[in-house]
C-alpha cells in the first residue's frame, strides 16, 4: 500500500505459536530504501499500539523520517494491540512481561528478518517505553541470532524514582491484578481535551500541551489500548522491589553484562519514566559505544509522549536516534 508521504507499507500476519496472530508493518520508501542500512524494528510500550510511530500531528513520524534516510522500517502489534487478534477460542488471558518480550516479540523479530529485503545481517532493535524494557529482556534471555544496535526511549530497568501519582496506582500488586480496566481509548478521548482545557497541569506527566499541538487528541488516542491486569500487577511488584524479576532472572543483572551499541533517550520532564528510572541501562550497561540524549529543555520540558508527537520531536529525538543508527557508516 502507498501511503500520502511517498512511503509503501505492508501488514503481516505472524503467528506467535501461542494463540495470538501479530500484526507486522514494514514502511519503506520505494526510491530511497538502502538495502545496506539495517531494518529498524519497533516495538510499542504499554497501553499502546504502533500507531504512534506512523503519527505526527504536525510534522513527519518517526517511521516516516527513518523511511525517508532509506531504512526500511518494522513496526508491531503485540497480544491485545492494534490490529492483532486471538485466534484460540477461549485462550485465557493470562501474560506477562515474558510472554511479550520471549514470545510475542520474538516471533515479530523473527518475521522482520524473513520479510527484509536489507543485505545486512543485523537488525536495529528500538523501544518504546515499556517496549524498551521488552527489548532488554528479549536480547537477555533469547537466543538473538542477529543483534544490532538498541535504542530506549523513555524506558523503565531498575525503578530508582517513581512519580507519586504512579505509587498510588501501582502501590498495591494484588489491587493492581485484581481491576480490569476497559475502553480506555474511548475514557481518554473524553477526558484529554477537558484536562488540557481545565488543568494541563495534570497532563504533564504523560505529555505537555506546550510541546504538543494537543487538538489532534481524536487521533492521537488511537494508539491508546486496554491495559492488562496481569501485566499491572507485576509492573505494580516491579516498582515495590525495583527490580524486574523474570523467569528467576533479575534484569538489572542482564542489562550490566550488554556490551552492544545502546541509545538511551529520556524527555526531560517525563512523569511516567523519570530520569533516573529512564537512564539506569547508560549508566550501568558495559557497552563500548553508549549515546544519552536529552529531549526537552528548560524553556519546553518534553514529557513521555511528546517524544514521539513533539512539535520539536524531529529534531530532539528522531534526528539524534538516526545519528545513532548511521554512525560509522
Amino acid at each position: 500500500m502507498r501511503g500520502s508521504e511517498g512511503l509503501a507499507r505492508e501488514w503481516y500476519h505472524v503467528d506467535n505459536r501461542d494463540g495470538w496472530d501479530l500484526a507486522l508493518y514494514r514502511t519503506h520508501h520505494p526510491t530511497k530504501i538502502d538495502r545496506t542500512k539495517r531494518p529498524v524494528f519497533i516495538v510499542p510500550g504499554y497501553g499502546m499500539n504502533s500507531f504512534i510511530f506512523h503519527y505526527h500531528p504536525s510534522g513527519r513520524s518517526l517511521a516516516a523520517t527513518l523511511a525517508d534516510r532509506g531504512h526500511e522500517v518494522f513496526t508491531v502489534d503485540l497480544r491485545e494491540q492494534g490490529r492483532s487478534k486471538k485466534v484460540t477460542p477461549g485462550k485465557q488471558g493470562r501474560y506477562g512481561l515474558s510472554e511479550l518480550a520471549l514470545v510475542d516479540f520474538a516471533a515479530a523479530v523473527d518475521a522482520a528478518r524473513e520479510h527484509t529485503v536489507s543485505r545486512a545481517h543485523e537488525i536495529d532493535l528500538l523501544g518504546a517505553s515499556l517496549g524498551g524494557t521488552i527489548t532488554m529482556l528479549y536480547r537477555s534471555q533469547a537466543t538473538d541470532p542477529a543483534p544490532g544496535r538498541v535504542a530506549l526511549l523513555g524506558s523503565p530497568i531498575r525503578w530508582t524514582n517513581v512519580h507519586p501519582l504512579l505509587k498510588v496506582l501501582f502501590g498495591s500488586p494484588a489491587l493492581a491484578g485484581a481491576l480490569e480496566i476497559k475502553k480506555t481509548r474511548a475514557l481518554a478521548g473524553l477526558a484529554l481535551p477537558v484536562a488540557a482545557k481545565v488543568a494541563p497541569w495534570a497532563l504533564k506527566i504523560y505529555m505537555n500541551t506546550d510541546a504538543t499541538d494537543i487538538q489532534h487528541y481524536s487521533e492521537m488516542v488511537n494508539t491508546v489500548e486496554d491495559p492488562s491486569r496481569y501485566v499491572n500487577r507485576e509492573i505494580a511488584q516491579w516498582i515495590k522491589r525495583g527490580d524486574l524479576i523474570v523467569n528467576g532472572r533479575n534484569l538489572t543483572d542482564d542489562v550490566a553484562r550488554f556490551d552492544e551499541p545502546l541509545c538511551t533517550i529520556y524527555a526531560n520532564g517525563d512523569g511516567i519514566v523519570p530520569k533516573e528510572t529512564a537512564t539506569f541501562a547508560h549508566f550501568h550497561a558495559k557497552s563500548h559505544r553508549k549515546v544519552l540524549v536529552t529531549a526537552g529543555d528548560r524553556a519546553v520540558p518534553y514529557s513521555h509522549a511528546d517524544m514521539f508527537v513533539g512539535r520539536d520531536a524531529s529534531k530532539q529525538v528522531f534526528e539524534p536516534l538516526i545519528a545513532f543508527l548511521e554512525e560509522g557508516r
